[in-house]
Formats: C-alpha cells, structure tokens, sequence
C-alpha cells in the first residue's frame, strides 16, 4: 500500500513589484479588501502562481490570480499604477517512501 498526498501546496511568495500587473495570465477576478485575502485566494486557487492586487477605476480593490508568473512571461508584466504583483518563489512535490510496515511521505521544496 502507498500513500500518495495530491494535494501538496506550500507557497512562498517573492518580493512584491510596485506599480506593476501581470496581464494575459489572469484567471480569476475576486473583489477583496486586503492583499493578505488575495494572499489566501492564491493559495486556495491550484492554478494560482501569482496575484495582481490593487484598484480600478472607480476605486474598489481587486484581486487577480494568475497562472503564470513574471520570470515565466517578463514581457507580459506591465506597468499599472495603484497595482501590485507578487509571485512564488517555491514549489512543493511529494515522494512517496515505503518501508515494511512503515509508510511515509517525504515533502521536498525545490
């Protein structure tokens, strides 16, 4: 018997890029009142590997997710004023490990 963890998800997000916006990757539009929700909406979005934060134009503030991240498309990183982009630094997987009688799973980061 093997234990297999599908659901490996560890984030660790990168420095943010003022005045910045990731278009063409996003996948999501969620209207929130903080960067740490949209934070929180990557993380429970699979697919999500970058955010966009910040207000359009009637001042309401958005979350957009995205697929993709700037070292990925750099040219797609476009200068938007009262945005953010933030996005990850690290990926998880999950190796499975059997021992008689003993099974474990073993998370790497790379």
């Amino acid at each position: 018997m093997f234990y297999t963890a599908d659901n490996c998800r560890i984030l660790q997000f990168s420095s943010l890029v003022e005045g910045a916006a990731l278009e063409k990757h996003v996948i999501k539009r969620i209207a929130l009142d903080s960067e740490h929700s949209c934070q929180v909406q990557c993380y429970l979005e699979n697919t999500c590997v970058s955010y966009n934060f910040g207000k359009r134009t009637l001042g309401e503030e958005i979350c957009e997710l995205n697929n993709s991240t700037y070292t990925e498309h750099p040219h797609d990183l476009k200068t938007t004023s009262d945005f953010i982009y933030r996005g990850t630094e690290v990926e998880c997987f999950f190796n499975t490990v059997r021992i008689p009688d003993l099974i474990f799973t073993v998370a790497q980061v790379v």
